[in-house]
């Protein structure tokens, strides 16, 4: 991180915020237009200027009132014309060093404060944008695993990563539409691939979690419940023919055990007898 340090010049302001400068002290490259002009206070937005015209020198590495001479760059300064960027320099960026160095000083950031928190936004957004195009890549790969009924582990494994590189992106991207459905797409696949196996347990969870997100598709959660719900009563159904089988099975065992021990008693007797002979 870059840390200023040293501003050069710093002046007292009075109880409206204002400070009436008799001379000029500053750096005509950077200079809001106020700063020439006797008439006209220095106050917060002054600041706001300085730091805009500092951004636009780290933008386009030049300082905002570029000029061969002092009085040409006091003449750019008094007319602070909004600049027009390149494709090089982020088109936010841009608008938010134009606003901080507009003419006007009530056209400027209320504040300082307010202008590094447009500038961390910017960063913040742009970290977002970088991490849901990362998920959007792992959500085509975990799409391609499920059409291609890879196994159940594999799908998981992407599943996760997928799904993690979602909730990233959502910290920084709160209200993007697209972080928003492709973290219910990777729920439904996940979902889905639970039913393709018979894991019950765990597409109830991911449903209760899918039923949850504001722009979940209401058919496709549906007809995943009446999937799973179909899944339990199949196998509710096997379990009880299981049981039923197994009763089944031991009366037929307690049977074949009583005729056993019948035939056994007449063998018994029989040799008896055949020795009292």
């Amino acid at each position: 991180e870059v840390y200023l340090l040293d501003w050069g010049c710093a002046v007292p302001l009075n109880s409206d915020g204002e400070y009436y400068a008799h001379r000029f002290a500053g750096t005509p490259a950077f200079s809001a237009p106020e700063m020439f002009q006797e008439a006209q206070p220095l106050t917060i937005q002054t600041d706001v200027y300085l730091l805009g015209s500092l951004l636009h020198e780290l933008l386009v590495g030049k300082v905002r009132h570029n000029a061969d001479s002092v009085p040409l760059a006091v003449a750019k300064a008094l007319l602070s014309d909004p600049i027009s960027y390149d494709e090089r320099v982020p088109a936010q960026l841009g608008e938010i060093s134009n606003r901080a160095t507009s003419r006007l000083p009530e056209e400027r950031f209320e504040s300082v404060s307010i202008f590094i928190n447009e500038i961390t936004r910017y960063r913040e957004e742009r970290l977002g944008l970088s991490l849901l195009a990362s998920a959007q890549s792992l959500l085509e790969e975990l799409d391609t695993l499920f059409v291609n009924k890879e196994k159940q582990n594999e799908i998981q494994e992407l599943g996760i990563r997928c799904r993690y590189a979602f909730e990233q992106s959502f910290l920084s991207l709160p209200q993007h539409t697209e972080v928003q459905q492709g973290f219910c797409r990777c729920l439904e696949i996940l979902i889905q691939t639970a039913i393709r196996f018979g894991d019950i347990h765990t597409g109830d969870n991911l449903l209760s979690e899918l039923k949850e997100q504001s722009m979940a598709n209401v058919v496709v959660v549906d007809s995943m419940d009446e999937s799973l719900k179909e899944l339990r009563r199949r196998k509710t159904g096997f379990a009880e023919m299981s049981t039923q089988i197994q009763y089944a099975l031991v009366e037929k065992l307690t049977i074949a055990e009583t005729e056993l021990g019948r035939l056994r008693l007449r063998i018994q007797e029989l040799e008896q007898k055949k020795e009292g002979e």
